[in-house]
């Protein structure tokens, strides 16, 4: 007697593989929005210090905290290459608790949807996974 299922069994799996792969691979082509960038990100290393607020307004604050209290701060504009994906901050400076470690600049990290799809990622360090993120709820 020959199994009929088999030949069904492998189709079906075959099937869910592209699906799941189909899944994780649209997180990352989603469109992002201009409104969707607004909010506050928070650096993924150190979750209560380093904080970026982006405003509709096209201005964005990035302040340093520790134990609660607002150390450092800087404002800038920013605007955003849809496109490419890159998110430009004028006048960005590096934190730590000591004070500011770069002169002020451009920073343009690249805007990433996490594999899930429930964070907006700017890329600081993509071969270290270090970013700033923040909750993404797709409204496509």
């Amino acid at each position: 007697m020959t199994n009929t299922h088999k030949p069904f069994l492998s189709l079906s799996f075959s099937f869910s593989i592209i699906v799941a792969l189909a899944c994780a691979c649209s997180a990352q082509t989603k469109e992002i929005k201009v409104k969707d960038l607004v909010g506050r990100y928070t650096y993924s290393m150190n979750a209560a210090g380093d904080s970026i607020f982006v405003h509709m307004d096209g201005t964005y604050e990035h302040a340093y905290f520790k134990n609660g209290r607002k150390l450092h701060n800087v404002i800038g504009k920013w605007r955003y290459d849809s496109a490419a994906r890159y998110l430009f901050f004028d006048n960005f400076t590096d934190f730590i608790d000591e004070g500011p470690v770069d002169l002020q600049g451009t920073w343009g990290p690249e805007v990433a949807i996490s594999k899930d799809g429930n964070e907006i990622r700017l890329i600081y360090s993509e071969e270290n996974d270090i970013y700033y993120f923040k909750p993404f709820r797709s409204r496509n």
